[in-house]
């Protein structure tokens, strides 16, 4: 499938608000600045969605199109080889990152292993209503097993009851998060239930590009609900909590998506979602997300370490431990690991998914896959 670099660009975004979000500040000296990141900028939560909303709307994308071109029998060779491929892009470097917590000492992860390796780290934070060193793992707990239910319904199911499919599932995801808010408390949003909101509108999207007659419908109802979605984001901004907000977090998502897919861009976007440096960040924003949430701490640590031994002036150690020079460096760390990750590790992984293409009916592969 066509490669559109701007959703690399979308990707480094998404990551971005993520790491603003978890490492802060959110308070400064500048009156206005404190305004900016607290009132406009999307926090974290929005970028998690937009990831969603990503993947629903590439996934649903690659398996339609394995759908359109491959007879019934090999339906099953597709699903296999949508697994393969999604466990050596995602796999690698996520049981990497546990192996190193658990070398350096972990112990709340080294404890609750049995939900790290099985991808249901959402469940202990939903369990402990707490965080520990990885559970920021959370978001591909809920990717995982999105996968292991989404591709059966979209491979096998009817076309006449795709659309009924997506939109029920869209239902669902609503209908669940106001009654997991209701019922469960504030950490209801980390189980798969709720975060089917974001799957399906990206799904919708997708569905909307293979069948043309109901893109006259889909489409033109994501841009009439734009206005009123924003207007609800920045009530959501301004201390008004949503039990919706993950709707409304992916409504302006996808309408992001649909504009970089369309590529009509102006001068101003068109510098943002060319730039060769965004879209570099969106490749390698996976290492990004699953190294941002540590390299904080032990870099700490490290530093600490350090000044047992050398003693460092109180200067130094400020400069070294504490904001804004310290974000520098720590985010210098995390691309250079993301990146040494990226093009040493995962980019060998990522080249053996060719030897599992989805299969049509005359045995060829399907086009490149573009989702990371």
């Amino acid at each position: 499938m066509k490669y559109i670099k701007g959703l690399d660009v979308l990707r480094a975004v998404a990551v971005f608000f993520v790491i603003i979000t978890h490492w802060g500040p959110h308070t400064f000296k500048s009156e206005i600045l404190t305004f900016i990141f607290q009132k406009i900028i999307p926090d974290g939560n929005f970028g998690v969605d937009l990831f969603f909303v990503l993947s629903g709307y590439l996934i649903t994308r690659i398996l339609l199109k394995a759908r359109e071109e491959q007879s019934e029998e090999y339906r099953f060779r597709t699903i296999r080889a949508f697994y393969i491929r999604r466990a050596l892009r995602i796999f690698p470097i996520y049981y990497l990152l546990i192996f190193v917590v658990c070398l350096l000492g972990a112990q709340n992860v080294i404890s609750n292993l049995d939900y790290y390796l099985t991808y249901t780290s959402n469940f202990l934070v939903f369990k402990t209503n707490s965080w520990d060193s990885i559970t920021h793992t959370w978001s591909l707990a809920v990717e995982e097993q999105f996968y292991l239910i989404w591709p059966w319904f979209i491979i096998f199911l009817p076309r006449k009851h795709l659309l009924t499919f997506i939109l029920t599932a869209l239902i669902f995801g609503i209908l669940s998060t106001l009654t997991f808010d209701y019922f469960l408390g504030d950490f209801f949003y980390i189980l798969l239930p709720p975060c089917i909101t974001a799957f399906s509108i990206g799904a919708l999207l997708a569905y909307s590009e293979f069948y043309p007659a109901s893109r006259k419908v889909i489409v033109p109802a994501f841009k009439l609900l734009f206005p009123i979605i924003v207007l609800f984001f920045f009530i959501n901004q301004f201390g008004y909590k949503l039990s919706l907000i993950r709707a409304v977090n992916s409504i302006l998502a996808i309408n992001l998506i649909m504009y970089v897919v369309n590529e009509n861009y102006n001068k101003f976007t068109k510098m943002i979602f060319t730039n060769k440096l965004l879209i570099n960040t969106g490749k390698i924003s996976y290492g990004i997300y699953l190294y941002h949430f540590i390299v904080p701490s032990y870099w700490n640590q490290f530093v600490d370490y350090l000044n047992r031994y050398f003693l460092f002036t109180p200067e130094t150690l400020k400069f070294l431990k504490y904001p804004p020079p310290a974000y520098l460096i720590e985010l210098a760390l995390v691309f250079i690991i993301s990146y040494s990750s990226y093009y040493y590790l995962e980019l060998r992984f990522i080249r053996l998914k060719n030897r599992f293409g989805y299969v049509t009916a005359d045995h060829k592969n399907l086009s490149k896959e573009c989702v990371t």
